[in-house]
């Protein structure tokens, strides 16, 4: 048994959907982890995996992300969980306001240990920042982003029944292969 270390339930449905494309069982672990600040999600992510593999002592793995805004110089980061925090969705479009490149890159990482060794997986996905937010409730950045169309937020996609940022599927394929090997 693999353990996923996380607390957010939207992450181990999306980890678990992908994993069992590949005949791969996941169960989810809820841990208490103080993370270290950084502006390096994959700095973050090994030191969190480290951690949670202390308490846990079986192989498992972590999964962080953090978005970027090349046109506000990479803000917000590795920090985006307090952005969701602080900000709303219009506080992100206010943010926007007069900036003709709306690009934004969703960094993501996987981290895996198991005592034996330690695995890194990472995976950039471009996207743009919508000029309208999402009347659905969301998390406030997904209620403004979009990584498939350009026009849909990914939370208007999950309300869908959607698998949103369908091509961080490619990540979940890179852990999923490397762990039949």
């Amino acid at each position: 048994m693999i353990y996923y270390i996380t607390g957010s339930p939207h992450k181990f449905e999306a980890a678990e959907s992908h994993m069992k494309d590949h005949s791969i069982n996941i169960r989810q672990k809820v841990l208490s982890i103080m993370e270290i600040q950084s502006e390096s999600i994959k700095e973050i992510a090994i030191d969190k995996a480290k951690k949670a593999f202390a308490i846990v002592k079986k192989p498992l793995f972590v999964n962080d992300s953090g978005w970027s805004i090349p046109t506000l110089n990479g803000f917000p980061g590795a920090f985006m969980a307090y952005m969701n925090k602080w900000l709303t969705a219009d506080d992100f479009i206010a943010l926007m306001k007069g900036k003709k490149n709306r690009e934004t890159i969703l960094e993501q990482v996987i981290v895996y240990i198991d005592g034996k060794q330690i695995k890194v997986f990472e995976h950039k996905t471009i996207g743009k920042i919508l000029t309208k937010a999402s009347k659905v409730k969301g998390r406030p950045v997904e209620m403004v982003s979009s990584f498939s169309d350009g026009k849909t937020s990914e939370t208007e996609l999950r309300a869908k029944g959607i698998r949103a940022f369908e091509e961080e599927a490619e990540l979940w394929h890179k852990l999923a292969n490397w762990l039949k090997k």
